[in-house]
């Protein structure tokens, strides 16, 4: 069966209103992220938390950003199809590492390590923050970070609907 949580908000990194905008992924996905949870933190104030907001950021950071705001979260430090199919089934909101070529686009091998969030276990159906859009990758396995991390709350929008089976589809 293919797992879907709904589509959130799709923020474009370049137009987020950070101070660094091409190295914004991470905090584009965590305000994205915060939407879903009725958070509206500006990509600014969570720059200002990062450690190193001009060369981006990580994931320990992240999660530590959204625990100290009162999501709880978790790093996940696996191959993206366990982490994605796990978080999905779970209904969690997960984000990827992958590595990407300068503009964001996933690319094995890429010289840019770059963070999308997954709302599906189908295609691989990602936030990519670069371009502010839902889009849908052929393969990202190739492209794995072996990082991410995951939200372990369900979101509003994700909440079961019909009989409440956990695992049933949610359209996108």
């Amino acid at each position: 069966m293919t797992l879907y949580i709904a589509d959130g908000a799709a923020v474009n990194q370049m137009r987020a209103g950070g101070k660094y905008p091409n190295e914004d992924c991470g905090e584009s996905n965590l305000r994205a992220i915060g939407l879903r949870f009725g958070f509206d933190w500006s990509v600014a104030y969570i720059e200002s938390f990062m450690p190193w907001p001009w060369n981006g950021t990580d994931v320990q950071s992240e999660v530590n950003f959204l625990v100290s705001h009162g999501l709880p979260a978790h790093r996940v430090r696996s191959d993206i199809a366990t982490r994605v199919n796990g978080a999905i089934a779970r209904r969690h909101v997960c984000t990827s590492l992958v590595r990407s070529d300068i503009h964001g686009n996933p690319t094995p091998g890429g010289p840019v390590g770059h963070f999308l969030e997954n709302v599906s276990t189908a295609a691989w159906r990602v936030m990519n923050p670069a371009y502010g859009q839902f889009i849908v990758y052929p393969n990202l396995t190739a492209c794995d970070g072996f990082d991410g991390l995951e939200i372990d709350k369900v979101a509003p929008c994700d909440q079961p609907t019909g009989n409440g089976d956990p695992l049933e589809e949610i359209a996108a």
